[in-house]
């Protein structure tokens, strides 16, 4: 079973195979034990609700709270991709990876804020059931579930498809799909057991382990660094000789730069999956403490592993798969004991990331599409097995999209993205602070970015495109559109403007009563 494996500039041994897969084995029976422990105490527990499986009745702490957002922005993009880009572009992807702690500060203090608001005021469990509320349409609810639906579920397709390719790299060719299935399984029964306070308490784990994995990765990075090259001076001007570009901010155009940037912290900021976080707590004080923490577990992180790409060059000039630069450190800097920690935390950040986007999908269908416009009268026991319907639907989609092994995991990943800004960035935003947004504009705006994304990512390598657009990233010219029509369709239908109970209900302070009991029978079964 473990042969070692020979890749484009260095190996495995076989003794190193051996040990991370069983660390890695027994990092899997304890979340699952955990998770299935969770699920026990859940159930023990009388008057149970969805709204627990969504929101933990906002009872998560601080530390909970911060780890559960922290690990859900910190997926194999930030463990694998982000030293790989690094490795291929140099420091200035440094500057775009950096920029996700943005995004927290953004989904905590702008937008979470004004969610957990308005989601106490209306009894609301989910960022859509807001936006349903906010628009007054069915139409406007359907298009942001189905979006999100169909943008996370290629999410976690791209996400386990990274994690497979991970195990096989490192175990060898044929161990790929033995990876997805192990992956798979642990995910879908810690995302199941006790919704999002087990995967809460689970994260905790997960981050701790996260930390233990990118200070011995650092540790190991400077030791290879002074050993090769005597000090972090002389890599640098190793670098500055070799490939110089690596130390420049050449490689990209401004307006690509731009546009890496702000999908990396704005428009993460508008992920309904971070978002949902806002429902999790129930004080400021709560708030405060998780912002601080998340922002300071994220920079650390993200800094490191996204610096880590130009000094493992100057290890090692010959990997010619980028994103094997966080193997080449793990398996050749440290011992095959530490190696399989870092590689369990690898794992961690995927499952944390898939787990919070099948939580938000299964809830999303049934809370916001199910029950809000279709059967009103559902049962907490109903939605509960259809929630685990949508569970086990939106993993086998995931597992067939990972089973492609030949595409590119950051590809579909890119493309999951896409969906959710051309569907949900501006329709949220304006949604949120602009009194005249209708849903008329939000029908438009989805449409119209949907079809400006498309056309930018296939022209995107055109000489056109480069010349008349400056190679600017699809993302700012999707914004640019749905923000135009956004308010073009909300000024063409003030028909379709809300109530003047609702409109008080979301921007003032002093409102009818009458208009916040959307969602009370709910939340008081």
């Amino acid at each position: 079973m473990f042969k070692g494996v020979e890749l484009t500039g260095f190996s495995i041994s076989a003794a190193a195979q051996k040990t991370i897969f069983i660390e890695f084995l027994l990092y899997s029976v304890i979340i699952v034990g955990l998770g299935l422990y969770l699920k026990i105490v859940r159930n023990a527990k009388k008057g149970s609700k969805f709204a627990d499986f969504l929101t933990g009745s906002g009872g998560l702490n601080s530390v909970e709270v911060a780890l559960l957002t922290a690990m859900t922005l910190m997926g194999g993009g930030t463990m694998i991709s982000a030293p790989g880009l690094t490795y291929r572009d140099g420091f200035i992807f440094t500057l775009v990876n950096f920029s996700y702690f943005i995004s927290n500060w953004v989904g905590f203090t702008v937008y979470g804020k004004r969610m957990a608001i308005m989601g106490r005021r209306i009894h609301a469990q989910t960022c859509v059931q807001l936006v349903h509320y906010r628009y007054q349409s069915k139409v406007v609810a359907v298009i942001f579930a189905g979006g999100l639906a169909v943008a996370y579920t290629i999410n976690c397709g791209g996400q386990l498809l990274n994690a497979a390719k991970l195990f096989s790299t490192i175990l060898g060719a044929d161990m790929f799909l033995v990876g997805l299935v192990m992956t798979g399984i642990v995910i879908f029964i810690y995302t199941i057991s006790g919704g999002i306070k087990s995967l809460a308490k689970i994260s905790v784990l997960q981050g701790l382990i996260m930390v233990i994995a990118v200070v011995s990765l650092v540790i190991a990075e400077y030791r290879g660094i002074v050993a090769e090259h005597g000090s972090i001076q002389a890599s640098m001007e190793f670098i500055a000789r070799s490939n110089e570009a690596l130390l420049n901010a050449r490689n990209y155009t401004p307006l690509y730069f731009l546009g890496m940037v702000l999908v990396s912290s704005w428009c993460n900021a508008n992920s309904l999956a971070v978002l949902q976080s806002s429902f999790t707590f129930e004080n400021t004080k709560t708030l405060r403490k998780s912002l601080m923490m998340s922002c300071g577990i994220l920079m650390l992180v993200q800094l490191i592993m996204a610096s880590s790409g130009p000094f493992v060059y100057t290890l090692n000039q010959n990997i010619t798969n980028a994103d094997y630069s966080t193997i080449y450190l793990t398996t050749h800097l440290l011992p095959p004991w530490l190696g399989g920690i870092v590689v369990a935390a690898v794992f961690a950040a995927i499952q944390s990331s898939i787990a919070a986007f099948l939580l938000t999908i299964a809830g999303t269908l049934v809370r916001d599409l199910y029950k809000d416009c279709i059967n009103q009268k559902a049962t907490d026991a109903q939605m509960s097995k259809l929630n685990y319907a949508f569970l086990t639907v939106a993993v086998v989609l995931a597992f067939l999209i990972a089973t492609n092994q030949e595409a590119l995991g950051q590809e579909i990943l890119i493309l999951a993205n896409g969906i959710a800004v051309a569907t949900q960035v501006i329709p949220l935003l304006l949604g949120t602070f602009w009194k005249k947004a209708t849903a008329g504009g939000v029908v438009l705006a989805s449409i119209a970015g949907l079809i400006t994304y498309g056309l930018a990512s296939f022209c995107g390598g055109s000489a056109w495109y480069q010349q008349y657009l400056f190679g600017a990233h699809p993302v700012i010219p999707t914004l640019i559109m749905t923000l135009i029509m956004t308010i073009l369709g909300s000024l063409l239908t003030p028909g379709l403007r809300v109530p003047l109970g609702v409109y008080k209900v979301w921007f003032c302070k002093e409102y009818p009563e009458e208009y916040t009991t959307v969602y009370d029978s709910l939340s008081r079964k």
